[in-house]
């Protein structure tokens, strides 16, 4: 073998070498994919046959390639979603190389019938990816139906009756001096950190029976990268919320579930708090009403006034009741109920009552009078030794700005509640709910609550069950 060829031979291996180094796969788990959208809209109100298509790139911005080792769509072979991922339809593939500093397409075709039964007005689906570890996902979503749509509306008064869905885009604002009145049947699906803002007043009349109920909730129907329903997840949308001097307003038969504030009454900016006072205090009359699985507060009342009957609060991130700066609420045949959840951490007591507020420098900005604080047959239960947190201003008890009275209620607390501010009330009792793991807060035949309360004008449960003349405590009556 001459010199040449030697050498000829050597430069080769150097060569190869080097060539497989420069493009040795990139497997830091810190290497991840970038694309450009993470969610892919199509628009289009599909109220025929049709289909439209749309794409986004995958793209490798590391000095090495990169392997997807799985791309799929989570829908599979039954969503009306299709993917084509470099030039192969698919609806799942592979071990995906993409070069350094390149990308590849990924076409999305969306196909909808509406004749073929009643579609979701929102179809929801997911391009699924995996790298080097890293799960990521590119949201599909399609206007499956018609639907009634509002984005950032400021909207005058109108009835909303049971057509067609509801989808709140960017909140929408009721105007002052005018009403918005929701009927029975009605379903209200609300975009992310979208909200309701009431400047008038609502009444959202839901029916007696439970499928008759008006329903608050998220606007994703899908579920997230761990295959968990969205609809589980706390945080999907940020609540209702009454602004000062929205007065008149109704909530029955109704269900909140999975935003951030629930029913928000009264807050105000700073720069408002000079201008607050009992006679722009808004006003909330609550029967029949589930509030659940909220990111921070189920109910919270800046100087307002509210009448809760048989109303179910359970599953807050921060307290289940808040109350601030005093005001007037009443609560009968209510339950709470908080232990956190994967989603939610229960560190602060459910029920939190004050008559003041302060700047984060500890300066009071404003004290208000907590005219009444009752509670009359109702559960206050959780996984804290202390659930109940009363925080009056300085000097302020009793006739001088804070009165509450618990009647008939069973309590966790290590207060003593042989204080005059209770009355007949337990504490710190196995309620026997009939399955608190599933958030089925019936009572058992053997429950501490059974045949405990008395007699009050709220004559039907939650389930429109009525009650008879020993009435259980909380939101239902026990039926055998």
């Amino acid at each position: 073998m001459n010199t040449f060829y030697k050498i000829f031979c050597f430069i080769m291996l150097l060569y190869g070498f080097t060539s497989c180094k420069k493009d040795k796969l990139i497997t830091d788990s810190g290497a991840k994919i970038s694309f450009s959208n993470d969610t892919l809209t199509f628009d289009t109100v599909f109220v025929n046959l049709g289909s439209t298509t749309q794409f986004f790139t995958i793209r490798n911005q590391n000095k090495q390639p990169i392997n997807i080792s799985k791309i799929k769509l989570a829908g599979g072979e039954s969503s009306n979603f299709r993917i084509n991922v470099n030039g192969d339809a698919v609806s799942e593939a592979a071990n995906i190389i993409i070069p350094a500093k390149d990308s590849i397409y990924v076409f999305v075709e969306v196909t909808v019938d509406p004749s073929k039964g009643k579609l979701p007005f929102v179809l929801f689906d997911s391009v699924q990816l995996e790298t080097n570890g890293n799960k990521q996902q590119v949201i599909l979503q399609a206007w499956g139906q018609n639907a009634h749509f509002f984005n950032g509306e400021e909207i005058e008064t109108q009835t909303w009756n049971d057509d067609l869905p509801y989808v709140i885009l960017n909140s929408m604002v009721v105007k002052a001096g005018h009403t918005l009145t929701i009927n029975q049947n009605v379903d209200i699906y609300m975009g992310p950190n979208s909200g309701i803002f009431v400047e008038g007043n609502v009444n959202i009349l839901g029916g007696i029976d439970s499928a008759d109920y008006v329903v608050f909730r998220g606007l994703r129907l899908d579920n997230d990268l761990d295959g968990t329903p969205y609809d589980i997840i706390p945080g999907q949308w940020l609540g209702i919320f009454l602004l000062r001097g929205s007065q008149g307003n109704t909530i029955e038969n109704s269900e909140l579930r999975n935003g951030s504030y629930g029913i928000n009454l009264g807050s105000a900016s700073i720069e408002d708090i000079p201008n607050i006072s009992v006679a722009n205090a808004p006003d909330l009359s609550l029967k029949n009403v589930v509030i659940k699985n909220m990111a921070f507060y189920a109910l919270f009342g800046f100087l307002s006034i509210v009448n809760a009957e048989n109303v179910l609060l359970h599953s807050t991130g921060l307290s289940t009741l808040a109350v601030q700066v005093g005001g007037d609420y009443s609560f009968t045949h209510c339950t709470f109920y908080n232990r956190g959840n994967q989603y939610l951490e229960h560190k602060d007591p459910m029920v939190y009552l004050s008559n003041f507020f302060e700047d984060r420098d500890n300066n009071l900005l404003i004290r208000a009078d907590l005219t009444k604080a009752d509670f009359v047959n109702c559960i206050i239960e959780g996984s804290l030794e202390e659930e109940l947190v009363f925080d009056p201003a300085e000097g302020a008890q009793g006739t001088a700005g804070f009165n509450k009275q618990f009647k008939n209620c069973i309590l966790k607390t290590k207060l003593d509640i042989s204080d005059p501010s209770f009355a007949d009330c337990k504490k710190n009792l196995d309620i026997k709910f009939l399955d608190r793991l599933k958030n089925n807060f019936r009572l058992t035949a053997e429950s501490p609550a059974k045949d405990a309360g008395i007699i009050t004008a709220v004559l039907f449960d939650l389930d429109n069950q009525m009650r008879d003349a020993n009435p259980d405590i909380g939101v239902y009556e026990f039926i055998p």
